[in-house]
């Protein structure tokens, strides 16, 4: 009778002791994935360069820290095409990559999207801009392609007291289209909230920082979250294009007049 007894509080141990060993670099390195909230700073170079008289092309780079500061979890590298449609409409698509800092070491995920921007009419001194996007995430742990539509409607307002500052607004909602085997789950992904406050320093070059909170709804086994993200962003428009022919090429984006990336 001891001798199975003896087995079965032996095995339980072992379970126990190589369960907490698994996850203590998770709780020392991953508190967010534990925890119902978390507080991040996202980082954000956006640059268009005017390459034609409605073309431009978008370099991004944005690393992002998570786990109150203390973790880098990740870096967004992007490069894409942004074509002028006419002033108020902008169509555009770009490929990222992004290594993830995990606790099971780094991944790259894949991204691409295509977009269309369209500057809503404006309502006194605000200028509302509404960006649709589909994203197509790719993960190799996930052994499938992610689909992702995003709406984003971003409003700022030149702020009269304080020539060169601008307000900034913007609200963001994700949905996953498509279902993953071992990735994104079909449904509502997340909902992002920003206000901020945009500096322009020249006439190619602003500065924005703001507060974003976003709201991860549960799929799945992933669980609900709230975020509460310092943002700041760097927006940049090397050089000055000019072809002799008196139009202006594609604005940088956030700088007041131009379509509007919003945080991504």
């Amino acid at each position: 009778m001891l001798g199975p007894l003896l087995l079965n509080r032996l095995a339980r141990t072992l379970a126990f002791v190589t369960g907490a060993a698994l996850m203590t670099p998770t709780i020392a390195h991953g508190q967010a994935i534990l925890d119902q909230w978390d507080a991040q700073l996202w980082l954000q170079v956006n640059s268009q360069i005017p390459v034609a008289r409605t073309w431009s092309v978008i370099l991004e780079g944005q690393p992002r820290w998570n786990e109150n500061f203390t973790h880098y979890d990740q870096v967004l590298l992007r490069g894409g095409l942004l074509k002028r449609v006419t002033p108020g409409v902008h169509l555009g698509a770009a490929y990222a990559v992004v290594p993830r800092h995990t606790v099971v070491g780094t991944l790259i995920e894949h991204q691409a999207y295509e977009q269309v921007l369209l500057a809503l009419p404006r309502v006194g001194h605000w200028a509302p801009v509404l960006r649709v996007r589909e994203d197509q995430r790719y993960l190799q742990e996930w052994g499938e392609v992610s689909h992702r539509i995003r709406e984003q409607v971003r409003v700022t307002r030149p702020l009269s007291a304080a020539p060169g500052w601008t307000l900034v607004l913007h609200q963001e909602l994700f949905l996953n289209w498509s279902d993953t085997r071992l990735g994104p789950a079909r449904g509502v992904d997340q909902h992002r909230l920003f206000t901020g406050l945009q500096r322009r320093l020249s006439r190619d070059f602003a500065v924005e920082a703001g507060y974003m909170w976003q709201e991860v709804f549960q799929l799945g086994v992933r669980p609900a979250r709230h975020n509460h993200i310092a943002v700041v962003q760097m927006l940049v428009r090397p050089g000055r294009f000019a072809r002799g022919d008196g139009e202006a090429p594609v604005a940088p984006p956030g700088i007041p007049g131009a379509p509007a990336q919003g945080t991504d």
